[in-house]
């Protein structure tokens, strides 16, 4: 190990010796430290005491080990089975004043430990610290060994890992009733440019990390429209984002011939019933539909208050996280987020891959409740960066 005269130990020394005592333990993890950390900007140090300190404990102890990213640099993440060793945390110092380059920066060390909070019950936690925010992966215990392969996400709040085996993504309404053309709506509609950021970015990131879809539409019977509450049916009948003289009429009103873009027609059916035309997803999405998503017929605003078939679909496969887009973001987006978090799925809002006719306050008000309370707000292009960055294993990202 490199010795300096300022009392201090080259760190890249010290981070060979960790990975090379690791290997000799074995993987039962316990707790979590961080011991130490590496900085690939400069040269680090860090003090001889805490070195000689955190080795004699070392050795008894460690199990296993990450690496995260942060403001300071690489973070080694050390698994022991007690939270009492200290830990190392490297602060990064800023160049000299007039030096150029970043041979100058410095790395400086505190001691503290580094806390775990178990956030829910026995059967439905979350892990977080502050380094590395929240961890959503679900390992059977708080204390088992980290939940991999993972996806690290930027959200407006924290970072946030998923488990992508225990994720979907859950497209809401984007169906030919509400953005085509074709029926009089509008060539500049907001659904039509989330249509372009789902198919540029979170759908193929899906599609990369193993994530299924959920296509999450309306699709009625002659039963469920005798029962619809009044209110829904009025809200359907005030519809008119239409452009041009075409009026269409009330839930399981006839459409009529429909004229599309290539000249062809065809019977746009009766609105938002089950099999038709107009109830089909938007036909750009429709083409990008493989055989592993899951379709869901809804008959309410929500998705998820108990009519239909998506909790036993979702659990099915284990499901426990939902990345949720769509339209309206204040309607049948939010509605179905609000069940779904009651309901104990972990929720995330794509931010840019919703939106709605309301006024902007109608948008800020579920992104601010989200945020704050039933779960977390990223965009699509947060997504798919996380899944360029999946980690599948502590200390790689493939």
């Amino acid at each position: 190990m490199t010795d300096s005269s300022d009392g201090m130990y080259d760190v890249n020394a010290w981070v060979d010796i960790l990975l090379d005592r690791i290997k000799k333990f074995g993987k039962k993890s316990e707790a979590v430290c961080l011991a130490t950390a590496y900085n690939q900007l400069g040269i680090c140090h860090i003090h001889k005491k805490q070195v000689e300190e955190a080795m004699d404990n070392f050795e008894k102890s460690v199990v296993t080990y990450q690496n995260l990213e942060s403001s300071a640099g690489q973070l080694l993440v050390v698994h022991f089975p007690s939270l009492s060793l200290a830990n190392l945390f490297v602060q990064q110092g800023q160049p000299e004043e007039g030096k150029k380059g970043i041979s100058n920066k410095r790395a400086y060390t505190t001691m503290g430990a580094l806390k775990i909070d178990v956030i829910g019950g026995k059967e439905n936690f979350w892990l977080h610290s502050e380094p590395t925010g929240f961890d959503l992966t679900h390992p059977p215990t708080p204390t088992s060994t980290p939940v991999y392969p993972r996806i690290s996400l930027n959200t407006t709040t924290e970072r946030v890992a998923i488990d992508p085996s225990k994720t979907a993504l859950v497209v809401v309404d984007l169906q030919n009733y509400f953005l085509s053309t074709s029926l009089g709506r509008p060539s500049d509609a907001a659904g039509l440019k989330v249509v372009d950021r789902l198919l540029k970015h979170a759908i193929p990131a899906c599609r990369k990390a193993g994530i299924p879809v959920v296509w999450l539409n309306w699709g009625l019977t002659q039963q469920d429209i005798e029962g619809m509450p009044p209110t829904i049916v009025r809200g359907f009948a005030a519809d008119n984002n239409f452009s041009g003289r075409r009026k269409i009429g009330g839930l399981g009103a006839e459409v009529g011939p429909v004229e599309l873009d290539d000249g062809s027609v065809v019977d746009g059916g009766k609105v938002l019933m089950l099999g038709q035309w107009n109830s089909a997803s938007y036909t750009p999405l429709e083409k990008v539909r493989e055989h592993q998503d899951i379709c869901i017929n809804k008959n309410r605003l929500s998705g998820f208050w108990g009519g239909t078939a998506i909790e036993e679909a979702l659990k099915s496969r284990g499901i426990r996280t939902l990345l949720f887009a769509g339209c309206n973001t204040d309607q049948c987006v939010g509605g179905s987020l609000q069940d779904a978090f009651t309901r104990d799925w972990n929720c995330l809002l794509l931010s840019d891959g919703c939106a709605t006719t309301s006024p902007k306050y109608a948008t800020d008000c579920i992104e601010f409740n989200t945020e704050g309370g039933w779960g977390f707000v990223l965009t699509c292009k947060d997504l798919a960066e996380g899944v360029d960055n999946l980690q599948t294993s502590p200390t790689t990202m493939d």
